[in-house]
């Protein structure tokens, strides 16, 4: 099995030394870089492939959580921190856990588990991914062939009604009932066309088509209230009516 390329970042010396101690009694790790300097730490994670990353939260110059906000695409992370005021914003980031220093062995070796399970699931949907194809017969008949369960099942772009993301599932709700899917969402709108297809939503795509009515902040499509981003509200609304 392929170690998991990981980096630390905190800004004390003794405690990436615990992280380094205790990741080093485990076989399954990769240390990539320990890091005192969260502002170089961007431009490391930006550059380098990472899949987990050990961050303190409170840090001269700039704290875990802006950190995290900046670098993207983001590695599975476990929060760091001797407070645990941040607890709640590092949730709203999807960390996968939050160590309370000092921790022990033990303790670390949970949450690595917890990060490896996650980050060998999205492995699995990178892998399946390729097994969801857009195919193309004439303008009438384009399909998705995707994969549900262990049945492949042809869905016709003219049936879709919308796309909703479900964490590491895809909820595809058509004229002739919902399929899930394990994949994520963008890749998804990656196959879709883009010209017909919009992602209105971190969780939705919607068919421009059928996106006939907008009522506040909602969109709706065959008694399917569809939320609207409010940060992209305008542009949306633009594209679609115009």
């Amino acid at each position: 099995m392929e170690k998991i390329k990981t980096i630390f970042v905190d800004d004390d010396f003794l405690a990436l030394g615990i992280l380094n101690g205790y990741s080093s009694m485990l076989e399954e790790i990769e240390v990539v870089a320990q890091i005192q300097n969260p502002l170089k730490a961007i431009s490391i994670l930006q550059e380098t492939k990472v899949q987990l990353l050990f961050l303190d939260i409170h840090m001269n110059n700039m704290n875990g959580n802006e950190l995290l906000k900046i670098i993207n695409p983001k590695p599975v992370t476990v929060f760091t921190t001797a407070f645990t005021d941040y607890a709640l914003e590092a949730f709203e980031l999807n960390a996968v856990d939050y160590l309370i220093k000092p921790f022990s062995f033990e303790r670390f070796v949970q949450a690595f588990n917890k990060a490896k399970e996650v980050i060998r699931s999205r492995e699995h949907i990178n892998q399946s991914h390729n097994e969801n194809l857009v195919s193309i017969i004439n303008d009438d008949n384009r399909f998705i062939t995707i994969k549900d369960d262990k049945k492949l099942n042809k869905i016709f772009l003219k049936d879709i009604l919308f796309l909703e993301g479900c964490k590491e599932y895809v909820k595809i709700h058509t004229e002739k009932g919902m399929f899930l899917t394990l994949d994520r969402l963008k890749n998804l709108e990656n196959l879709l066309p883009s010209n017909e297809f919009l992602r209105v939503h971190k969780s939705y795509i919607v068919p421009i088509c059928r996106a006939t009515q907008l009522s506040g902040n909602e969109i709706i499509i065959s008694n399917f209230h569809i939320p609207v981003s409010r940060e992209q509200k305008d542009e949306i609304v633009k594209k679609i009516f115009g």
